[in-house]
């Protein structure tokens, strides 16, 4: 296949020239090299495709995300341990407010 020129316009590739591609017996489409190097899109990428009126539109799709991934997104401190003592702590509270309402034990 010919090398065509290519412009890159803010998330946008414009191939110049032939644009056209066969679709494959299997319903393949070869994507242009400039346009998989402008989204980052490598093989074994997952995408998407969409019908838009009489279009095709094709998103690639964002790595699933890990549980490393959200380390840290609550903020700074000790993630667990901070909220196991903050709810430690709210229990005391309510066991000394219970201590302080219930009745006094009788004594017979």
């Amino acid at each position: 296949m010919q090398q065509r020129p290519t412009t890159i316009l803010r998330n946008a590739v414009r191939l110049t020239g032939m644009t056209t591609y066969k679709v494959g017996p299997k319903g393949q489409v070869v994507v242009p090299k400039a346009i998989r190097e402008a989204i980052g899109l490598h093989p074994g990428d997952e995408v998407e495709v969409a019908l838009d009126g009489e279009e095709i539109r094709v998103r690639r799709v964002s790595p699933p995300k890990t549980i490393h991934d959200f380390r840290g997104i609550a903020g700074p401190g000790d993630g667990m341990r901070s909220w196991d003592a903050e709810k430690r702590r709210e229990r005391e509270l309510e066991d000394r407010k219970d201590r302080r309402w219930s009745p006094a034990p009788q004594s017979s």
